[in-house]
């Protein structure tokens, strides 16, 4: 009588050279890693830091007057939704209330580090848009200055520059705004505006400030 073959279920086994090959690709990226955290890239692992890739849509461009009004009006909505009013205006829309933002602690930076332990060290958040990286470390030296005087602070800054070195090497906490200054831009388009406003005052309850300073 003869016997039926039956297929083996189990999937093949992997070679022994692809497996080998496998783990020396493991073994090689945690070594690449490694050197990354170490603070010792070579020139191979240089772009590893961080990639450029081309933008595929352009950004917002802002005149710096029509930056302030909206930072301004962000700062007034902030103050009508912490009044009573603004509980009243909330409470007649058929929805579910925004959960409260917590407070974030942000880093007071290399320069200022022994401020860490400080209790109720409050932030202050600055905006450095259309600032180089020149001009972003100068200013950050005078923020550094100023932070470790009578009323210490946490520095929080905003910048639209694309270079975050500038904040990284000290170890600042900074948010990044996809936008261009353009002195000679139109008004912004009103739903692009309307994204920044209630990222602004966002950023305003994430931090626990009532304004954004502008040196």
């Amino acid at each position: 009588m003869a016997t039926k073959l039956r297929a083996d279920p189990r999937p093949p086994a992997k070679s022994g050279r692809g497996e080998l090959d496998r783990l020396r690709g493991l073994v090689a990226e945690q070594h690449r890693r490694l050197r990354l955290v170490r603070g010792r890239p070579d020139e191979a692992l240089g772009t590893a830091l961080a990639q450029s890739f081309p933008c595929r849509c352009e950004k917002p461009r802002l005149s710096r007057a029509a930056l302030a009004r909206l930072i301004e009006e962000a700062r007034l909505r902030l103050e009508l939704g912490d009044t009573s009013l603004g509980a009243s205006i909330r409470a007649a829309w058929p929805a579910e209330p925004c959960p409260s933002v917590p407070v974030l602690r942000p880093t007071p930076g290399l320069g200022a580090y022994a401020l860490r332990g400080l209790p109720e060290l409050r932030n202050l958040v600055v905006a450095l848009f259309g600032h180089g990286p020149d001009a972003a470390r100068r200013a950050i030296e005078r923020v550094q200055a100023e932070q470790r005087g009578t009323e210490p602070f946490a520095p929080v800054f905003l910048t639209n520059d694309t270079d975050f070195t500038p904040f990284s090497d000290q170890r600042l906490a900074f948010e990044y705004f996809p936008f261009e200054l353009d002195e000679a831009a139109p008004a912004p388009e009103p739903g692009w505006a309307a994204y920044l406003l209630e990222t602004l005052e966002l950023t305003m309850r994430r931090w626990g400030v009532r304004r954004i300073i502008s040196p």
